[in-house]
């Protein structure tokens, strides 16, 4: 019984697990390194099709709350922010992250070249992205737009499991390429990007989940029966004592 339950746990770790400690890597964003970080099985949110018709029925603006997509939900990290990127959402004071189709205060669209629409800061300390994809991954991809821009703001990003990366003293408008690698395939992370102060603003798009791989169903049966052996070896250990 000890080898069954044994091997059973054993399968659950090969089939998936929550984060584990990666590193982060920032340099330069363009298009092509970008693809190359991509490259393989993944996918990928550009903000531009988040109603399946091309962002018909999307208003750009402030949003309701989270935003939830195919690769995790996006929030905004705590703080009330007021600045010009804020007021552009139509609004004075903002608490909510937003979607813009248009160039804000340097912030813009990275993902694709042609694309408008990207995912805004908002003025507040930043965005959290909770991963959720449905599968296992081994990377995430995401670009920014703009972070760390005036005097001595610095941006923080985690990926929740010891990976750490610093933005500051940045240009306007300056586009960075952002890769976390996990040590091996995982099921979930969640990746914070904190700015010190609040009016900062920055964009993120081409947020971008790496190395998919689903969780086959022969994997599902292989782990229920694993469960119902073991429970039946239980019981009839009990009704031999």
């Amino acid at each position: 019984m000890n080898k069954i339950l044994m091997t059973a746990a054993a399968a659950c770790f090969a089939l998936g697990s929550a984060a584990q400690a990666g590193t982060i890597t920032v340099s330069e964003f363009n298009i092509t390194a970008f693809n190359t970080a991509t490259a393989g099985s993944s996918i990928i949110q550009d903000f531009e099709n988040l109603d399946g018709t091309d962002n018909s029925t999307v208003s750009a603006g402030i949003l309701g709350g989270p935003l939830v997509t195919n690769v995790g939900t996006f929030g905004a990290l705590d703080g009330v922010g007021s600045g010009t990127t804020c007021q552009a959402s139509g609004t004075s004071t903002c608490t909510q992250l937003s979607l813009f189709d248009d160039e804000k205060n340097g912030q813009d669209n990275t993902v694709p070249t042609n694309g408008d629409w990207s995912l805004n800061a908002n003025d507040t300390y930043g965005i959290r992205w909770d991963v959720a994809v449905g599968a296992d991954f081994s990377r995430l991809v995401f670009a920014l737009m703009d972070a760390a821009d005036i005097g001595d703001t610095v941006v923080t990003i985690t990926d929740g499991d010891g990976g750490v990366a610093t933005l500051e003293n940045l240009s306007n408008a300056q586009q960075k390429l952002i890769v976390v690698d996990f040590d091996g395939r995982v099921s979930a992370a969640t990746v914070t990007i904190r700015s010190s102060k609040l009016n900062d603003s920055f964009a993120l798009d081409g947020a971008s989940a790496v190395g998919v791989v689903p969780l086959p169903a022969g994997g599902l049966l292989l782990l229920t029966g694993f469960g119902a052996l073991a429970l039946r070896r239980r019981k009839q250990a009990a009704k031999a004592a």
